[in-house]
């Protein structure tokens, strides 16, 4: 990892709860929880580009206390409709 994390430290209103490396997906995962609203953050550390495959099987490695709600925002791009980024 190129930043050093601190347990229990907060970063940005959230604080680390947790922090792994997962080996089956070679990647570091940083479980944060926001301080205010309680929001759950999982921040995934790869060299590997394609950093989405892998948020569902992380997810089943931090399980919730409470119900589980994600968020995912449709930005679409102006200059090539249709096509995947």
């Amino acid at each position: 990892m190129a930043t050093t994390y601190i347990s229990d430290e907060i970063y940005h209103g959230f604080r680390l709860v947790e922090q792994r490396f997962i080996k089956e997906l070679n990647a570091d995962c940083l479980h944060f929880e926001h301080e205010k609203s309680g929001a759950r953050l999982l921040k995934i550390i790869s060299d590997d580009t394609n950093k989405t495959k892998h948020s569902a099987s992380v997810l089943k490695l931090f399980p919730s206390r409470t119900t589980e709600r994600r968020t995912s925002w449709n930005t679409p791009c102006s200059t090539a409709p249709g096509v995947s980024r």
